[in-house]
């Protein structure tokens, strides 16, 4: 038998728990996060909303000055996040209506 496979033979020790440890919350984590900006609904995913707005509203302004936007029209935001689009919509079109879907209960609560 090598000394490799004597190792393994052993109960963990400390160093090993606590790797493990580490590493399953690493993962807990992760997986929160990754849902929040998904679907935020807390105040982890309401602060990624709020990045995300940041991030995106000078693609939103781009995409905006490429799209002829009638006074009257009615216009549909689909996953609206916390509802910068939507306001700068509502600014473009002000005798018009602009309504906002979204399935994160965080998205609309931000919103509001």
């Amino acid at each position: 038998m090598t000394a490799t496979e004597a190792a393994n033979l052993l109960p963990p020790t400390w160093h090993t728990l606590a790797r493990f440890l580490y590493f399953t919350l690493l993962a807990v984590v992760t997986f929160y996060i990754v849902n929040q900006v998904r679907k935020p609904n807390a105040g982890v995913g309401r602060f990624f909303l709020w990045i995300m707005n940041l991030s995106h509203s000078s693609l939103t302004d781009w995409g905006l000055a490429h799209v002829d936007i009638e006074t009257d029209f009615t216009i549909l935001d689909v996953g609206f996040g916390d509802g910068g689009t939507i306001e700068k919509l509502a600014t473009l079109t002000p005798t018009g209506k602009v309504y906002g879907v979204d399935y994160a209960n965080g998205s609309v609560a931000t919103s509001s």
